[in-house]
């Protein structure tokens, strides 16, 4: 449990804006099963997924790095056989 000075320190941080993410990450206020993505809502979700299908060019970070790392270990291979 947090102590009352340590609590009311924290508050006070978050009130300058220097714990914010702290702060958030440590609240749960979030619904199961109910969450809303204004990125979903206005439709970028769906576009990003279009066009990487039609493209075969991933949008995501993890999804480039994994496609620069395949090519990279492709090349290696191929210059040891």
């Amino acid at each position: 449990m947090i102590k009352t000075s340590t609590m009311f320190l924290m508050v006070t941080l978050m009130h300058i804006g220097i714990l914010t993410k702290t702060i958030d990450s440590m609240t749960n206020t979030k619904i199961p099963g109910v969450s809303f993505s204004w990125r979903r809502a206005i439709g970028i979700t769906r576009l990003k997924r279009q066009f990487t299908k039609a493209t075969g060019i991933p949008t995501t970070k993890s999804g480039i790095e994994r496609k620069i790392g395949a090519a990279v270990a492709g090349t290696v291979i191929k210059l040891f056989k």
